[in-house]
């Protein structure tokens, strides 16, 4: 594992935070960083990391530090989680940024918003739209099969009117035949 620097979005090098301080970004460059991967967060004690999505432009891999770890004055520690094959996970590179206490400022405002991603709430998302998806794939199916029906019945329309049409042109020529046969029986009788 590779201990890193991280910056700022002014490339200057951050070393330490001021407790209450928010939307507070990380920027790390490394030549073994190639393109955006989870960044874990946590307090050196914690029992859970929390995963955040990264971002990666012009050979920096910036990352925003979860608001509510910046809410005590623990040192934060952070992981770049590579995964490069489907299996393989591996912690490469760390950081670690110190965060300073001091008072609550009276003009901060919680957020409820995480900025980690949570893999319980991932799943019930999924969930939800699995269950949209079914619906939507059923709703599709019964739509599928009342124009396969109308279909059919259009089928038979055109065969239908074909057959009146075939009988019609029939009629027609039947009643041709019996006026010149009327006229044909009018001129003997005459």
């Amino acid at each position: 594992m590779k201990d890193v620097l991280i910056y700022n979005s002014l490339g200057e090098q951050i070393i330490r935070l001021a407790q209450w301080d928010r939307d507070v970004y990380v920027s790390v460059e490394d030549a073994g960083i190639t393109t955006y991967y989870p960044v874990h967060f946590f307090y050196k004690n914690s029992d859970r990391a929390y995963t955040v999505e990264s971002t990666y432009s012009e050979g920096k891999l910036k990352a925003k530090i979860p608001d509510h770890l910046l809410r005590e004055p623990y040192t934060i520690c952070g992981y770049i989680q590579r995964n490069d094959g489907d299996d393989e996970r591996r912690s490469d590179f760390r950081f670690i940024v110190s965060v300073v206490p001091r008072p609550q400022p009276t003009d901060y405002i919680m957020r409820s918003d995480p900025d980690y991603v949570e893999v319980e709430s991932l799943k019930e998302e999924y969930k939800a739209l699995q269950k949209q998806a079914d619906q939507a794939l059923a709703e599709a199916q019964a739509a599928n099969k009342t124009a396969s029906s109308l279909l059919e019945e259009t089928k038979q329309a055109i065969k239908d009117a074909n057959a009146a049409k075939d009988n019609a042109v029939q009629a027609t020529e039947e009643a041709k035949t019996a006026k010149r046969e009327a006229d044909e029986a009018r001129d003997r009788a005459i």
